[in-house]
């Protein structure tokens, strides 16, 4: 597997992810998409967050309890087999390996699907759920990249709302909440392998933010009509449709006043810091 874990090393993917959904990554994606010299594909939870947790807590769980789990089996095959057995574990190195296995052929399924449909490069489009998603993978893929889009949160929940990712308060609150905690962290982390884009100066001027992105990608001849049209979901109902006048758009929901206070109570240090009115 040491073969695999060098090539695996080596590669160069571009993972557009955000705070929370609804920031533009969508956009990033077509817009990369569109230089038809890499393949991004759509969201993968399980790619991004999922199984690089498993290979960090399998690392941690083999450097830190190691010693105990041995211990526990010495005692439970050479003594008795009555007492504490909670930490009665196998040899936790096989399934640290396991961990690592199950990553790097993930990334072969990736790398050779995306050569089979005739690119070199790939990447993933995935809203963070955690910053530590972006860390994780740093170590098991240092040479990939990251392009972190951020938008205004009212706008990011009006947006939410209008697909029904959120339907109540406590929903909204978490919502914000992440946005604020997620942004600062990423920031602050100070990653080179990290672009960090505000969407707004995208929309409002973009050819020199997409020409940042090419430089940083390693890319060229993102199609810039691309930022013509608005796309932000998939096929619905005519019902939902309803007020729109594109296929794949669908208009933002209002907020009332007093949401747009949730939101502020929670997130308002932060927007200000990143040049948005509260």
């Amino acid at each position: 597997m040491a073969d695999l874990a060098q090539y695996v090393q080596q590669l160069t993917p571009v993972f557009i992810t955000a705070p929370t959904a609804r920031n533009g990554v969508t956009l990033l994606q077509r817009l990369i998409n569109s230089s038809k010299q890499m393949i991004v594909y759509g969201e993968n939870t399980n790619f991004m967050s999922v199984v690089p947790k498993l290979v960090h807590s399998s690392v941690q769980v083999h450097n830190e309890r190691g010693a105990e789990f041995q211990e526990a089996r010495k005692q439970f095959l050479e003594q008795t087999t009555e007492g504490w057995t909670s930490n009665l574990w196998p040899d936790p190195q096989p399934l640290m390996m396991v961990a690592f296995e199950a990553f790097y052929k993930s990334v072969l399924v990736y790398q050779q699907c995306s050569e089979k449909y005739g690119y070199q490069r790939w990447g993933i489009k995935n809203p963070l759920n955690e910053p530590q998603m972006i860390e994780r993978l740093r170590i098991l893929m240092p040479k990939a990249r990251y392009l972190f889009i951020y938008r205004n949160p009212i706008d990011v929940i009006k947006s939410a709302k209008s697909r029904k990712f959120i339907t109540t308060t406590d929903q909204l609150k978490q919502y914000a909440a992440q946005w604020a905690g997620i942004l600062t962290t990423v920031v602050n982390y100070g990653f080179e392998q990290v672009k960090v884009i505000k969407y707004e100066n995208l929309i409002n001027n973009p050819d020199p933010i997409i020409d940042q992105i090419e430089r940083f990608a390693g890319i060229t001849g993102i199609d810039r009509s691309v930022m013509k049209r608005k796309i932000n979901t998939f096929a619905v109902s005519s019902e939902l449709m309803a007020g729109s006048n594109e296929k794949g758009y669908i208009k933002p929901d209002d907020l009332s006043a007093d949401e747009k206070k949730m939101i502020t109570d929670i997130a308002g240090n932060v927007m200000q810091q990143f040049g948005y009115s509260v």
